[in-house]
């Protein structure tokens, strides 16, 4: 599966023509931000909504009655969605506001799930993944696995 990383003006540049068959997209929003105008859809599309915040932050004060943050619910609809259509998905887009965070960890923690690698979206300047995301995400992955091994 390859697995690119967009930012919301790129996403919408992208869907004016119509996408490669195989494409999904995971779409993350902040909590004031409208959805992506899309011409094109992709066949799948998994929207999200959460800000580029988490309570480990020790700098800063959060209010999560301001804030939608990450959490493990969040993380399971990435990981149902990803193993839904593993089969299926030959492009794997994750696309977040400026590309380079939230959609860097989602891209990275599906990457060493389905790819075992991630260490290109962390050595790329580009980028600067969400750890928070990336560890949670990347936890419900074998949380799940180990669930569906012990069943079988």
């Amino acid at each position: 599966m390859r697995i690119e990383i967009e930012n919301l003006k790129s996403i919408q540049k992208r869907a004016k023509v119509k996408w490669n068959s195989g494409t999904a997209l995971i779409s993350i929003g902040d909590t004031d931000a409208p959805n992506p105008m899309l011409e094109h859809k992709p066949e799948w599309i998994l929207r999200l909504v959460f800000d580029d915040v988490y309570l480990e932050d020790e700098d800063e004060e959060i209010d999560p009655k301001f804030f939608a943050l990450f959490n493990d619910n969040i993380a399971e609809r990435i990981v149902n969605f990803v193993c839904q259509h593993k089969n299926n998905i030959e492009t794997l887009i994750c696309q977040c506001e400026h590309g380079q965070s939230r959609s860097a960890a989602v891209a990275a923690a599906v990457s060493q799930y389905i790819n075992d690698e991630s260490a290109e979206f962390f050595s790329d300047e580009r980028y600067c993944p969400n750890k928070t995301v990336f560890y949670k995400i990347l936890h419900k992955f074998f949380e799940i696995t180990r669930k569906d091994s012990m069943t079988t």
